[in-house]
């Protein structure tokens, strides 16, 4: 194992050297051929070492060799990076006039300076030479690079069925977070999503894997699996020729790229796939880019991820990934596992004194899988040398572990020792200073400190190649961060730094930067040349913060946004040599942008491997002319390759000639995926869309211009005649979506169609809302299977799509008025009755009744505030498919349906504001399968309702608006319950219940209780187990609860309607966990805690400050004198009033 390692330390500095020996620097007499004498080493150096895993040497002998190539190795690899450093500066320097003065300097002089590296690598061939002697000596020989290289990738050859792991001990947490991250779907995500699973040799990443691949959750989500063993053969054709293999179970053996991409196409378009790729050792990006542009390639769905195992944390970054570190098994585990295997089969008698030696030996193994199993299985096997164990794994222990990584997890450190490792982990209390100026760590490549904080010097970290530093309380970076010239990745993305010091601009060899936001960039930031990703949230002070220099930056990959900005010299030009830019970048600031000319500066025509764009317009200027304006997005042109695209707060009334372009051999969005307009309020006419072949998905919202929608937007070239050529309509569009369009009116056929034409023939997905005037829509919508329309004045749109709706899966209808909805509903559940799961209705006051009983797939029905309907028509108990149930504001609802009681499957359950049920019926003890229920405006309610406390599965409850309740104390017994609201309970005087058993609570809104009380009743929540809290006070109230500071889990507080309140306590900042805070009708506040205190809450990123008038005034940027307490804050809104989400958003 520490051989392994050491070959790749060999190879990394291979690289270096054969990288170097190009430059002209080394051009200067005996340099470059020390550096080739280096390179011969090296090449010999990483075979001795495969022959001496081979040969399986004595590990004694080996021991003391090991420990010398390591030191010789380190200091090399160190060596070179400064060589490599320091060409890197020169470049920099080179762009500055005073070449002279840097010239004459000492420190500076390049042929002082070639002179000193040549005496440098001299003395390092020297000692590899003699380590090189040492090694013959020892009778190691060489072997042939390319043959070890193919043992060593048939020795590591992965599959998942290989081994059949069921169960892998002490893994079972990792397993269940792992599968959850492959699980989870974000809308925002743009680029291929990698989880990387990073672990030490031995600690099980591959078994992990296996078992990943084979969870039944992941079996079932993802449409297609794959798994690939890649081990250091990091070969392009070989890994994409694997997955075709992984994927068809064939074997292609294509040598073509292009045919391994449509391969991929082929197999892989609009499905969820899982790619695992095990044991993963390159570090080179260019490698990994090939691979992630053959998957984008694919077009997959965007749910779609990638599971990569191993060793490093270089390799994570690389691969642009969420981590998840792999720790070391528990002593438990790991007991478990050796007991198991040493005394199988009755092979050794398991006495006191064998354990007693067991459990030493499981220690010495440092809770990894692979060493407990060797030397469990050598002790089983070796009957009559059990006596010499101890040692043995002591032996064993240090070769593969000690002073190469190491995990600390102490209050007080001791630093004895540690001059060797090469990784370390630091966990500690946050506030802890961790005293580490005092010590050296020559050998030091990797620290990941989290909780505590170093003391301000980094200068003993030499040779630093990795620093992530994870504490909230960490607000500054020491001005030694300049001297750590080793430094490739830094992450402070879990800190509170938003300013870096001068001195960063140093950091010539940084290529990942990880950071939460920042306020503001250092001088010559674009010193960084070697910088590759620049990764950070995008958020309102992200945005304030100018990034100038960044021409200098040629390799830059990774860059979230960029805002132009003339007054303080950030150009739209800047972007104009950044080729390599790839995945998502947003554009804000283009209103100061003059003409196209400008726009062109930009060169985004040249960036291919950008995926996504998004340009925002950020005001409403109407200085210059108009057509000007125009013309900025006629210079915005991108790539072909672009798959996503957004515009947002256009000021022009026309788009790009470059969007709207019919000629098949000049489509310039012809891989477009996704496009997104939005606020573009001056633009009369849509977009020619339907001719892109790839279109998946349109979003217009806020299109206020937009009258019609035209034949023309289907993008469609006429054959001479009158009628269209055989192309089909938006042949790949799913979903779509038309959002507050008020002027809309007409959204028209295709004109003169041929009766083959199948328009829009992969629609799945289709919402209309704020459209009120439209009136005419198309009736193409044969495959569509969710419907959701909202604010609509008229029905006779509705009734237009009925005829070819027959597979509608989810209907969605709010807000649509006009006689004819009742007729359209029941002609729409007809015609769907077979396909029909999910039904939503909202505000429709013409709507009388609603006929399910045909319904037999229904899973969900939801009424909501409609007047006029008497009764849901159907008997339910024949409905079994039937898991949600809700009604809300229907005051004329006759009662509840008839059935209701019998759905022992039924989930959700909720009965809000219905005036003729007056009192909950007595049916709980029935729906034994209930998680959800919820209870609002029973009049005549005095008590919880009978059978509630049976409900052991329940997870969430709800009461509202019951005003003669008293009595709440039926709770304990829902140990499940992790979601409890309990408002508007006027009546409500009595102590509230002890929560604190309830230990699965994460959730609760309290309030407003009785006018009579002068203080808030408590609960005492378990403090740390609440991360979300809302308290809504009355007239009465004067303060908070105190014991509201003890939530040490809370993350999201509201407080609503505390009107005698004008202060918020000082002890608020206690909630150290806090991340929002918002403040609704609290109409006397004015006084938000001391600066201090606010301060504190280090982890707060949003306050929300909604009619609280006084408190607004105070809060003035920059001139209220609440302001200083608050300018930290990443979003600070002052969003309107609105009343109903108090109830509604909780759970």
């Amino acid at each position: 194992m520490a051989e392994t390692l050491l070959s790749v330390v060999a190879e990394g500095m291979l690289k270096k050297v054969l990288l170097l020996a190009s430059e002209e620097v080394c051009l200067v007499r005996g340099l470059k051929g020390e550096l080739k004498r280096l390179s011969d080493r090296l090449e010999t150096i990483q075979v001795l070492l495969a022959d001496a895993e081979s040969k399986q040497l004595t590990l004694k002998t080996v021991e003391l060799w090991l420990r010398k190539l390591k030191a010789v190795s380190y200091g090399a690899d160190a060596m070179l990076d400064e060589f490599q450093y320091e060409l890197l500066r020169r470049t920099v320097e080179n762009r500055k006039k005073d070449k002279v003065r840097a010239f004459l300097s000492p420190s500076r002089n390049p042929l002082s300076f070639r002179m000193n590296m040549s005496h440098k690598i001299r003395d390092i061939n020297i000692k590899v030479d003699k380590i090189y002697n040492e090694a013959i000596q020892m009778g190691l020989k060489p072997i042939e690079l390319i043959h070890n290289a193919s043992i060593h990738r048939e020795a590591r050859e992965t599959h998942p069925g290989m081994g059949d792991p069921d169960k892998v001990l002490g893994r079972d947490d990792d397993l269940v977070k792992i599968v959850d991250m492959l699980l989870q779907s974000s809308d925002k995500q743009r680029d291929l999503s990698v989880v990387t699973v990073v672990g030490m040799p031995g600690q099980g990443k591959t078994t992990l894997a296996k078992l990943v691949y084979k969870n039944e959750k992941v079996v079932s989500h993802f449409d297609e699996r794959m798994w690939v063993c890649v081990s250091d053969d990091f070969e392009v054709k070989r890994i994409l020729n694997e997955t075709v293999q992984s994927l068809t179970q064939t074997n292609p053996l294509l040598s073509n790229m292009e045919g391994l991409f449509k391969e991929l196409r082929k197999h892989l378009n609009g499905k969820r796939y899982l790619l695992v790729l095990d044991d993963v050792w390159n570090d080179i990006p260019e490698k990994w880019e090939s691979i992630r542009d053959a998957l984008l390639e694919a077009c997959g769905s965007r749910e779609s991820k990638v599971l990569v195992t191993t060793r490093s944390n270089v390799v994570a970054s690389t691969m642009v990934s969420v981590t998840y570190p792999l720790g070391k098994l528990s002593d438990d585990a790991s007991w478990t596992m050796f007991r198991q295997i040493a005394f199988a089969d009755d092979e050794a008698t398991e006495t006191s004194n064998l354990v007693d030696i067991g459990r030493e030996i499981v220690k010495k193994c440092s809770g990894l899988p692979l060493a407990i199993q060797v030397i469990a299985a050598l002790m089983r096997s070796k009957k009559s040398k059990r006596c010499k164990m101890h040692d043995l794994v002591h032996d064993l222990a240090q070769a593969t572990s000690e002073n190469y990584i190491l995990t600390i997890e102490a209050d007080d450190v001791n630093y004895d020792g540690l001059d060797e490792v090469v990784h370390l982990s630091l966990i500690s209390r946050e506030e802890q200073v961790l005293g580490t100026s005092k010590v050296c760590f020559e050998r030091l490549q990797s620290l990941i400190l989290k909780g505590g904080r170093l003391d301000m010097t980094l200068t003993n970290f030499r040779c630093l190649r990795v620093l992530v530093l994870v504490n909230s309380a960490v607000e500054d970076l020491p001005d030694s961060i300049g001297t750590l010239k080793h430094l490739k990745y830094l992450d402070i993305s879990k800190t509170s730094i938003k300013k870096l010091p001068d001195t960063f601009n140093k950091l010539y060899h940084l290529q990942t930067l990880r950071v939460k936001y920042l306020i503001e960039l250092p001088k010559r930031f674009g010193n960084l040349i070697n910088l590759r990703h620049f990764c950070f949230e995008i958020n309102r002070l992200s945005r304030d913060c100018i990034l100038t220099g960044l021409w200098h930056m040629t390799y830059l990959q990774t860059l979230p946004l960029f805002v132009v900005n003339h007054e303080r010299g950030c150009h739209i030009e800047d972007l104009r040599g950044l080729s390599n830019l790839k995945g998502e970048l947003k554009i804000y600031g283009l209103e100061d942008i003059r003409n196209t000319e400008e726009a062109r500066k930009a060169n985004l025509s040249g960036k291919a491997n950008i995926r996504t764009l998004e340009f925002h317009w950020s005001s409403r200027e109407k200085d210059n002319v108009l057509a000007e304006k125009d013309n900025v997005l006629e210079g915005l042109k991108p790539h072909p390759n672009l798959q996503g695209l957004t515009i947002k707060n256009f000021i022009g009334k026309n788009f790009g000639s470059w969007i709207m372009v019919l000629s098949e051999s000049s489509i310039v969005l012809e891989n477009l995926v996704e496009i997104v307009l939005k606020d573009c309020t001056d633009c009369e006419h849509v977009l020619i869309l339907g001719h892109l072949p790839c279109l998946k998905v349109i979003k217009m919202e806020g299109m206020l211009g937009i009258k019609y929608i035209g034949s023309e937007f289907y993008g469609l070239h006429s054959d001479g005649g009158n009628r269209h050529s055989s192309v089909t309509p938006f042949p790949a569009l799913e979903k779509m979506s038309l959002a507050t369009l008020p002027s809309l009116e007409e959204w028209s056929e295709v004109a003169n169609a041929t009766p083959s034409m199948n328009v829009f023939p992969c629609l799945k997905e289709l919402d209309i809302l704020g459209c009120r005037r439209l009136k005419v829509v198309p009736s193409h919508f044969s495959v569509l299977e969710r419907l959701k329309i909202d604010d609509l004045f008229d029905s006779r749109p509705l009734l237009m799509m009925n005829s070819k709706l027959i597979s509608l899966s989810s209907l969605k209808i709010s807000w649509v008025r006009g006689p004819g909805i009742q007729f359209v509903m029941e002609n729409l559940l007809k015609n769907n009755k077979a396909s029909l799961r999910e039904i939503t209705i909202s505000d429709c006051p013409e709507l009388s009744y609603l006929p399910v009983q045909m319904l037999v797939a229904l899973k969900i029905i939801s009424v909501r505030w409609c007047q006029n309907l008497t009764c849901i028509q159907g008997e339910l108990s024949s409905l079994e498919s039937i898991r949600e149930f809700r009604v809300y504001g229907c005051q004329n609802l006759s009662g509840i349906p008839e059935g209701l009681e019998t759905l022992a499957s039924l989930g959700t359950l909720s009965i809000c504001q219905v005036q003729n049920i007056r009192d909950f019926p007595d049916m709980l003890c029935h729906l034994t399968s209930l998680r959800k229920l919820e209870i609002q405006g029973f009049e005549e309610m005095t008590c919880l309702p009978m059978g509630l406390h049976t409900l052991v599965s329940l997870e969430s409850l709800s009461i509202c608006g019951c005003p003669k309740l008293r009595d709440i104390h039926r709770l304990t017994s829902l140990q499940n319950l992790e979601v409890l609201q309990i408002s508007d309970c006027r009546s409500l005087v009595s102590p509230l219940p002890d929560l604190r058993c309830l230990t699965k609570l994460r959730i609760s809104s309290l309030g407003p209780f009785a006018t009579e009380l002068d203080c808030f009743p408590w609960p005492y929540f378990n403090c740390s187990v609440l991360v979300r809290l809302l308290l809504n006070g009355w007239p009465g109230l004067m303060s908070l609860p105190e014991h509201l500071q003890h939530l040490a889990a809370l993350k999201e507080l509201s407080l609503w309607e505390f009107d005698g309140l004008e202060a918020l306590p000082d002890w608020l900042g206690n909630l150290s966990s806090l991340q929002s805070l918002a403040l609704i009708s609290c109409r006397n506040l004015m006084y938000l805690p001391a600066r201090e205190a606010m301060r504190r809450l280090t982890k707060l990123q949003l306050l929300e400050i909604r009619h609280c008038p006084l408190l607004k005034t105070r809060c003035g940027k920059g001139s209220g004198p609440e302001w200083c307490k608050i300018d930290h804050i990443p979003d600070i809104e002052f969003p309107p009033f609105l009343y109903r989400e108090r109830h509604d958003g909780v759970s």
